[in-house]
């Protein structure tokens, strides 16, 4: 960590609500949702246009039976204070594109399957009756990313146009294009809107997705963290009246402004409340060795020993892409390696380490605000 992101670091971390308890939660992004359907997709796509520099593209897979195997042996290996394992508030996408009935719509219409029939349709073992043991362990905590990973308005526009990059890209099954790799938007921000009528459209999907989640997962999904941390303030009453009542994200979120005198960005502190009544929890460390060559154990214990300094739990920004296999089994392998020292480090340089979701963080801030 550089010394400007040290200072950087430590005067953001002042602000904000404190407690004394050494509190550890892992929120994942991206659970449910497919990205790169395999190593010969990945490869052909990359002879036609520059994928290689974007990890998430070379490395990430919809989960399997055996990533979640892992997963579960590398949490339960550490215990907490209380005798509790290490868990993961996994952030959920409940739906993919379905491509056969796109095309067979000619692009004219859009089309969704639910992330379980994906599973089937990619192969994926019995990866949701892993993830139900996950819940049952108390290991495994779902909540709502959006009902899929893709702007649908942005990316049926553009195939409907015959952009070359985005055809090419749906008949290998994929649309996972980035800010600036395809245009300024990309297709991932599925939030994002530029104008009231995109806005309209994507609280359709939004609402979609938090009904889907409440089938599938039997439980409302009571927090939210928007696709690439890109969501306009508007939709925040929205998400409320729809029973989110707390907001993940970085320390920085993102909106597109719909109006001259809006801004790009707004800053978040740890347990405070925005315009619409919800609680903000702040990520605060960042865990991700898919994106990296080097460790990146030492970076996270760093920032971890920062927000307990100024009180603050750590709040772990750790993506689904570090844990996946299908498309390299050496990430995998050592995804699992840096989570299982990180993990087994926290508990011994902090005896009093308490592991927990996104919500029961969320409710312990609420009590101890009413108690004041």
């Amino acid at each position: 960590m550089s010394l400007k992101d040290l200072i950087k670091n430590n005067l953001y971390s002042i602000s904000g609500w404190s407690t004394p308890r050494k509190i550890v939660v892992i929120e994942s992004d991206d659970w449910g949702s497919i990205r790169m359907q395999s190593a010969n997709a990945f490869a052909a796509m990359s002879q036609q246009f520059a994928l290689k520099d974007n990890p998430f593209n070379r490395v990430d897979s919809l989960e399997t039976e055996s990533d979640m195997d892992m997963l579960y042996e590398c949490l339960n290996a550490v215990k907490d204070k209380n005798g509790n394992h290490a868990k993961i508030t996994a952030n959920f996408l409940t739906a993919n594109p379905d491509f056969e009935k796109i095309k067979a719509s000619r692009f004219e219409q859009y089309f969704y399957e639910d992330f379980r029939n994906s599973y089937e349709r990619y192969d994926c073992g019995n990866a949701f009756e892993k993830v139900q043991h996950g819940i049952n362990a108390g290991i495994f905590y779902p909540q709502f990313h959006g009902r899929e990973h893709v702007q649908v308005e942005y990316w049926m526009r553009d195939l409907m146009e015959a952009k070359r990059e985005t055809l090419i890209g749906f008949e290998h099954g994929f649309f996972g294009f980035g800010r600036n790799e395809i245009n300024a938007k990309g297709y991932l921000s599925s939030f994002n809107a530029a104008s009231e009528t995109e806005l309209e459209n994507v609280k359709k999907t939004i609402r979609e997705g938090l009904q889907h989640f409440e089938k599938i997962f039997g439980f409302t999904s009571r927090s939210v963290i928007a696709p690439q941390n890109t969501m306009h303030p508007k939709l925040l009453p929205f998400l409320k009246e729809n029973g989110v009542d707390v907001i993940q994200g970085a320390r920085v979120r993102k909106q597109q402004p719909l109006h001259a005198n809006e801004k790009p960005t707004v800053k978040r502190f740890m347990g405070s409340v925005n315009e619409a009544g919800q609680l903000d929890i702040v990520r605060n460390v960042t865990f991700e060795p898919g994106s990296h060559k080097t460790s990146q154990v030492d970076k996270a214990l760093k920032e971890i020993e920062i927000a307990f300094r100024w009180g603050k739990p750590a709040v772990i920004c750790s993506h689904r892409h570090n844990f996946m296999g299908t498309l390299d089994a050496s990430n995998r392998e050592k995804g699992f390696q840096q989570l299982g020292q990180l993990l087994h480090t926290i508990c011994k340089k902090w005896p009093q380490t308490e592991f927990m979701t996104t919500i029961e963080l969320a409710n312990l801030i609420k009590s101890s605000k009413k108690l004041r």
